[in-house]
């Protein structure tokens, strides 16, 4: 490969998308196995709150590939889990 002057960090594209609306009950393992299936991912957060460790109704999915993520984007929006329709 190139030389890696002043070691620099290599840049990397982010895939990462924001799931919004989602039902308290969702898990992390839940985002992952809804999402799995368009394509590799690194790994998925339920965001909480600090104090009380209840879900904020939100969390990322990091996929491993940007056209992944824009898939999902494009194809998932409203889909539901656990029954309730997600963003």
């Amino acid at each position: 490969g190139e030389p890696n002057p002043a070691g620099k960090k290599k840049k990397y594209l982010k895939a990462a998308l924001y799931v919004g609306d989602l039902d308290p009950d969702v898990t992390e393992d839940m985002l992952y196995k809804k999402f799995r299936p368009a394509g590799p991912l690194r790994f998925t957060r339920i965001c909480r709150d600090p104090v009380t460790r209840s879900p904020l109704g939100y969390g990322y999915v990091n996929f491993r590939f940007p056209a992944d993520a824009e898939w999902a984007l494009n194809t998932m929006n409203f889909d539901l889990i656990n029954g309730k329709p997600f963003r």
